[in-house]
């Protein structure tokens, strides 16, 4: 209900891109266990990376986690949402 599930061919690989919905999404995403979001075709890491994509409202993540990141790829999902600016 909240997300859009699209499936899209790019280069000749299908792939399944999930959209939230404008203005139904919630504000503040809190998502528990956050390295199980580490393997990028899981549909869990598809649903926080689809967070990045929201721009219409300010959204807020939360995540935590007591196992730690020991991999720059683990940690992917978590900097996609913090949406920092390179300046």
């Amino acid at each position: 209900m909240y997300i859009q599930e699209e499936t899209v061919v790019r280069d000749g690989d299908t792939f399944i891109e999930l959209r939230w919905r404008p203005k139904i999404h919630p504000v503040v995403f809190v998502i528990d266990e956050s390295q199980a979001a580490k393997n990028a075709t899981s549909k869990q890491s598809l649903i926080v990376r689809s967070i990045a994509k929201i721009v219409d409202d300010p959204v807020y993540c939360i995540f935590s986690s007591a196992t730690p990141l020991t991999r720059v790829s683990e940690a992917e999902y978590f900097v996609v949402n913090s949406r920092i600016e390179n300046n």
